[in-house]
């Protein structure tokens, strides 16, 4: 695959999933929150669910049933209309 052709490739695999991409960096730049709440076999598993992050933040058992995370916000340099290096 010639540059052009590559570049055309990206082009439309980044339109075809815009809005997930940029849902993801607002998130980033945002910070993500991360809960995580031990299932039946004790292993830790992500939840999104606001009803079961309430029940986790409520037992009141952090570190044994339940942890938190918070990956700090991501920052750029630049701004929004500079182009970056090429």
């Amino acid at each position: 695959m010639d540059k052009e052709a590559a570049r055309d490739y990206v082009r439309m695999r980044v339109i075809r999933d815009l809005k997930p991409l940029l849902d993801a960096q607002i998130a980033a730049a945002m910070g993500i929150r991360l809960t995580l709440v031990r299932d039946k076999s004790r292993r830790f598993v992500h939840i999104t669910d606001p009803a079961q992050i309430a029940q986790a933040l409520n037992a009141g058992d952090e570190g044994a049933s339940y942890w938190t995370y918070t990956k700090p916000p991501r920052h750029r340099h630049r701004g929004p209309d500079e182009p970056g290096a090429r």
